[in-house]
């Protein structure tokens, strides 16, 4: 049986295991940090991408809230005008977020669970060239951090 390495347990890394995981394939995500990165700010996620993690399984209601409206001002503040995301997300099938990225790094890992190692860095051991393909082996080694 194939197994899939990841390395980096970002937002991207994590959906991509839970992906792989809903069809079967065996993951196991390497991120160099023991920690989460305390960034307590929060970022925008479009309507198809919300989809995609709802159909993964995660609550994003938990760690975010949905956009009806944007209003875009200029430099000195001056209004310029105001997009329906709201509407228009819902067109596509589900709502744009304003997502907290800390909180949900943390429910995307509690949701990858055990197959995501944390303080274990992947480094370069071995490039085979063959022609113009490039093949890349990696080793993970643990850090123990205090």
């Amino acid at each position: 049986m194939m197994k899939v390495l990841i390395i980096g347990g970002g937002i991207a890394g994590l959906t991509l295991a839970l992906a792989l995981k809903k069809h079967g394939i065996p993951v196991t995500v390497h991120e160099r940090y023991n920690h989460f990165p305390n960034q307590k700010t929060g970022f925008l996620i479009w309507s198809y991408a919300i989809k995609i993690l709802q159909d993964l399984g995660v609550p994003v209601d938990g760690v975010g809230t949905p956009l009806e409206a944007f209003r875009i001002h200029g430099r000195k503040g001056r209004f310029v005008c105001e997009m329906p995301i709201g509407a228009m997300s819902r067109l596509q099938g589900a709502d744009s977020y304003e997502i907290n990225r800390f909180r949900l790094s943390e429910l995307l890992s509690r949701m990858v669970g055990d197959d995501l190692i944390l303080g274990s860095e992947c480094v370069p051991s071995l490039v085979l060239r063959i022609r113009r393909a490039q093949l890349l082996l990696m080793v993970a080694r643990t850090k123990v951090m205090f």
